[in-house]
């Protein structure tokens, strides 16, 4: 996900945004299934800042 979303060069800057937005604290909650979804469908409600219905 970090070198899909990231611009070349950029891979730390982006690992931190990733890891100090709301998906990381989604994905941590293991009383919700995100950890177990599709990266793809992970990587898409990062982008669109909100979990994907």
């Amino acid at each position: 996900m970090i070198e899909d979303c990231a611009k070349e060069g950029k891979e730390a800057d982006e690992l931190i945004k990733i890891f100090t937005s709301f998906i990381s604290d989604e994905i941590s909650d293991f009383n919700i299934d995100l950890y177990y979804q599709n990266t793809d469908y992970i990587e898409c409600s990062y982008k669109e800042g909100k979990l994907l219905a």
